[in-house]
């Protein structure tokens, strides 16, 4: 199964999941271009600017971890963490305590 396009991961619901009001998207076997990205943005500056307090850039930061972040929204490039797209996609119902740290 060669992964050459993205998918918008779906939750329990079938419907697609998105982060921050942005869409995430993951590599799949059809679907969108890779086009559809545009170009890379500064994750740490999402994260500085959507975090409560200064300590929780880190914690938040290894929550993101496998994920880039781009002008048309992330991109989930590997799942070396996987709570919050488990979560999102309510593989699993454990929320991530991260999320307690952002202002959304």
């Amino acid at each position: 199964m060669e992964k050459q396009y993205l998918r918008r991961p779906l939750n329990g619901c079938n419907n697609p999941i998105s982060f921050g009001e942005l869409p995430i998207y993951h590599d799949w076997t059809e679907g969108e271009s890779y086009d559809i990205l545009g170009n890379i943005k500064n994750k740490d500056e999402w994260i500085t600017q959507n975090i409560k307090e200064k300590q929780f850039f880190n914690p938040v930061k290894i929550m993101l971890t496998d994920w880039q972040l781009f002008d048309g929204g992330w991109f989930i490039e590997s799942y070396e963490n996987k709570a919050l797209y488990y979560y999102l996609t309510q593989i699993v119902y454990d929320r991530p305590n991260e999320l307690d740290y952002l202002n959304f």
